[in-house]
């Protein structure tokens, strides 16, 4: 019998349809607290050197120049969202190039398995850099460490013909923070069981700039999946927020290569072999996710969920309250998730990815982990072998300058900008054919921009109107410096200095923007240097001065309620809100806090009102306790219902920040809600 003959590889556009919720505006605050922190200790001297530089190089202080998105809500509905896919008879790959270039699925169409978790919703919630992150499928985060800031934002995407006319998805934009161009392609041979992703930062600037990545996986979890990598240690983040050398996949007498036996939220950073990096989630058949990589991309990470009450809710909370789970395997440029590296001008990182199913003896996979490692190793290479890799890297390389042939969807226009400004300082960029920048990106963020570049003014608006954009990098301070004078040149130069952590500096200019006009956003961000200083009681007052001048903006309405509830002046948050527009108290988080200030004085009613339905915060962060001081605040006998449990870590609070919180009567209820 005469087989059948290969499909060709083929990209065609689609859409995906499921409930959505709304993402809403972006919060046209500046984001210039200091809440980019590295959350971990990483000054031991026990962990090496090449993680303790790397971890110090580069690191930022804020996500500026990015804003926010923290508008969304809960309310989902039915959507459709444009999609690229990439399929031979092999594999099925969905693309979804307006949210950040995600992977949403890849499916292996002789079984009809999906290798990945692939979200039932599309629904916001603050995990990324700029708050407004979802979960599912595989995301390409670049930038610095956590979820890219591109998550919710459109890449540039584009067909590019590839090797025998064979097509290559390519998705590309300029990053802000760093001033690099990262650009991912996709590519899917006739016949070929992997998909091939290639992945490059270029540094088009005459600075060295620091360089981060990583690709995270999810994958469905189930009690009988493993991941797998060629790892006998890991770097283990610890419940105190150290990164500590330990033994993998067994630690304390648990098995870590299983993420369904974590008991809470637990990331382990494999040592892996350099000259063959791999990873696999394989489930009780011994079937599922199989990457490997060139060695540039060595690093490997394993994520589990873990299973107290807080890890649980917060899978629901992610997938639409579904009982489906998921576990991650992430690969990066580095050991761990805390260093950068470093790019010199005009020099470019590459390297490629392979994702396939693999299928392995279900007894090798869940023996001793030892053979496990050698057999699912000799097993990868029927799946793809190095030097298929090392083959697939060179080609999808040289296809990096090549132009074009169909644009697919429109990133922002900030690349543009820049391509612009560079030439203008005759610093010109280079030709970059495969990853174009064209004028007509540019919008109307970039307008202000483009009018001081081209004019070399910067016209003051309306103080009342908040600037749609922010910038840094570049000689923007010097354009801004050199242009007449006036409130938002000021602003804008002191939000410069602030991003950079410059207090005095950017007091100075913030001081100079309010003796041209004074504006909310002014003595909002000259508010928060005073906090950074210490000075709680100027700046609360600094705030409501801002409040007073914006009564329309429930971001900074909420900025100064929890100010002025950290500064333990609950009457004063009583105060300060009474005194609100009355269609900001439907705001969500300020409703939240004055239930808590009235709590915190006494007076229950307002928490009894507000949880006799299940109250829900949108934009809830991690382990954050604001539902779950408002419970023990107004039922201090009462167990916390799991719906209002956000702790990933049962040690996250200790017993006398729990009495300061709830006083005596609750803390010992609130202790054992958090140890399950």
């Amino acid at each position: 019998m005469t087989p059948a003959p290969q499909r060709a590889g083929t990209l065609h556009q689609d859409e995906l349809s499921l409930p959505v919720a709304r993402l809403g505006q972006p919060n046209p605050l500046p984001p210039l607290k200091g809440f980019m922190e590295v959350p971990v200790d990483l000054t031991s001297s026990e962990l090496p050197r090449h993680i303790r530089d790397g971890a110090g190089y580069g690191t930022l202080k804020t996500s500026m120049p990015y804003l926010i998105n923290d508008a969304y809500d809960r309310d989902r509905h039915p959507a459709r969202i444009p999609t690229v896919v990439l399929e031979n008879d092999v594999l099925r790959a969905v693309f979804v190039p307006s949210l950040g270039g995600r992977l949403w699925s890849l499916t292996h169409r002789p079984t009809g398995r999906d290798l990945l978790f692939s979200n039932g919703v599309l629904q916001p919630v603050n995990f990324g850099i700029s708050n407004a992150w979802f979960a599912g499928g595989i995301e390409w985060n670049v930038g610095t460490h956590g979820h890219s800031p591109t998550t919710y934002a459109p890449l540039h995407a584009a067909a590019v013909t590839g090797p025998d006319g064979t097509p290559v998805l390519r998705m590309w934009e300029y990053d802000r923070l760093h001033g690099t161009v990262f650009s991912i392609s996709a590519w899917l041979p006739p016949g070929s069981e992997v998909l091939y992703v290639h992945g490059r930062i270029l540094n088009p600037g005459d600075h060295t700039a620091p360089t981060y990545f990583w690709a995270n996986a999810a994958v469905p979890e189930t009690d009988g999946v493993r991941i797998v990598s060629p790892a006998h240690r890991s770097y283990w983040t610890t419940l105190e927020r150290t990164l500590k050398s330990v033994p993998f996949p067994v630690r304390d007498g648990v098995d870590h290569s299983y993420p369904a036996r974590s008991a809470h939220s637990t990331e382990n950073y494999c040592e892996v072999p350099a000259e063959r990096p791999w990873i696999a989630a394989l489930d009780e058949t011994g079937t599922g996710l199989a990457q490997a990589s060139t060695p540039t991309l060595h690093g490997r990470k394993t994520f589990a969920w873990g299973n107290t009450t807080g890890c649980r809710h917060w899978q629901s909370w992610l997938t639409g309250d579904t009982p489906r789970r998921y576990c991650e395997f992430q690969s990066g440029l580095t050991t761990t998730q805390y260093e950068n590296i470093a790019l010199r001008p005009g020099q470019t990182c590459s390297w490629t990815e392979a994702y396939g199913l693999l299928r392995a003896d279900p007894e090798l996979v869940h023996g001793d982990w030892q053979q496990a490692v050698t057999g699912i190793g000799q097993r990868l290479d029927s799946l793809v072998t190095a030097a298929q890799l090392d083959q697939a890297h060179r080609t999808l390389d040289a296809l990096t300058d090549r132009a074009p042939h169909q644009r697919l969807c429109r990133g922002s226009g900030w690349g543009a900008l820049e391509r612009r400004r560079a030439s203008a300082a005759g610093t010109p960029w280079p030709l970059l054919t495969g990853t174009p920048f064209d004028d007509d990106t540019l919008g109307a963020e970039q307008t202000p921009w483009l009018t001081l570049l081209n004019t070399g003014t910067l016209p003051a608006h309306d103080p009342a109107t908040a600037p749609r954009s922010y910038i840094t990098g570049g000689d923007w301070r010097t354009r801004l410096t050199e242009a007449p004078a006036n409130w938002l040149t000021a602003y804008l130069l002191g939000t410069l200095a602030h991003a950079e952590h410059d207090l005095d500096t950017a007091e100075l200019h913030y001081g100079t923007s309010l003796t041209h006009d004074t504006s909310p956003w002014a003595l909002r961000a000259l508010a928060l240097v005073q906090q950074a200083r210490g000075e709680q009681a100027t700046a609360l007052h600094t705030l409501r001065e801002a409040c007073a001048l914006a009564p329309h903006s429930p971001q900074l309405a909420v900025e100064t309620a929890t100010s002025t509830l950290e500064a333990d002046d609950p009457a004063g948050c009583l105060h300060f809100l009474n005194g609100l527009r009355p269609d900001l108290l439907d705001h969500p988080r300020l409703r939240l806090l004055h239930a808590i200030a009235a709590g915190t004085l006494g007076d229950r009613t307002p928490g009894e009102e507000l949880l006799a339905d299940t109250v829900e915060l949108p934009t809830m962060r991690s382990s954050e306790t604001l539902l779950e001081q408002l419970w023990f605040l107004t039922y201090p006998d009462r167990p916390l219902p799991g719906t209002y449990n956000f702790r990933w870590h049962p040690q996250a609070t200790d017993r006398a920040i729990l009495e300061r919180l709830y006083g005596p009567e609750a803390a010992p209820v609130a202790a054992a809600a958090t140890a399950r």
